[in-house]
């Protein structure tokens, strides 16, 4: 798998001699290469652990503006409230109330003596308020130490639950997965259109796509690490990389 990597990676016109590689073997590059986008992730759980200074910023935000109303207290170590609300940030969802039926957010509910923890309609665990630290708590209070508390104690709820980092790591490989699978077809047809003086069949393309937009995925791994997430890899580097092999394939 590796030295398949290097190849695409720097030699593109030599990923010809994969051409007649089985399905299996391409598949398995395919499913392979997005796992690198983890590398990222695994880097910052090593230098800074826990839950990510950009999701927290995004919970206490969802706390300030959605999730706050009059009459509801936590006091002893039970809320008090009729209210229903809600408040989203990433994947989750802060609930008071009736729990919306939902299987593309994990539930952050607050019950009466505690908050569940909900996905796909499985409580995956229960904590109570004061081991949360959320023996008393105001919901009206808005001033930015009640925010923060409230944020601080679900941030800490969140980041002792391992199933939920695994959770994140799954997500981030499917959408790479997902994406690099989009960009493996559009560049097979892409190619097609561009390239069509050479003789290969329609198969044969999908599989040296799949070798030659690994760059795609490399690009994205480079911004993550060099801290420009909001970036995107460009279909240039995928595109260059393309016609600089089909074009040393119609030459030989």
């Amino acid at each position: 798998m590796f030295s398949r990597i290097l190849v695409s990676l720097t030699k593109p016109p030599q990923t010809i001699r994969f051409a007649k590689d089985s399905w299996i073997r391409v598949v398995g590059h395919l499913l392979s290469v997005p796992l690198f986008l983890l590398l990222p992730l695994m880097l910052s759980a090593f230098a800074a652990p826990g839950m990510s200074q950009d999701r927290y910023e995004l919970l206490i935000n969802a706390v300030e503006d959605d999730f706050r109303t009059e009459g509801a207290v936590i006091e002893e170590g039970r809320l008090r409230s009729t209210a229903v609300m809600t408040a989203s940030f990433d994947h989750f969802l802060l609930v008071m109330g009736d729990s919306p039926e939902t299987l593309s957010q994990i539930l952050i509910v607050f019950d009466e003596t505690e908050v569940r923890i909900v996905m796909s309609n499985v409580v995956l665990e229960t904590h109570r308020y004061e081991d949360m630290g959320l023996s008393s708590h105001d919901f009206s209070d808005m001033g930015p130490e009640s925010v923060r508390a409230l944020a601080l104690s679900v941030r800490t709820l969140i980041e002792s639950i391992p199933v939920l980092t695994a959770l994140d790591w799954m997500i981030v490989y499917m959408t790479g997965l997902i994406d690099f699978i989009l960009m493996v077809m559009f560049m097979a047809i892409v190619l097609m259109l561009f390239t069509g003086n050479t003789p290969f069949l329609f198969k044969v393309r999908v599989k040296l796509s799949v070798y030659l937009t690994t760059i795609y995925i490399f690009s994205q791994m480079v911004l993550i690490l060099s801290d420009l997430p909001d970036m995107k890899p460009s279909v240039c580097s995928s595109s260059m990389f393309g016609m600089w092999a089909y074009r040393s394939f119609s030459m030989s």
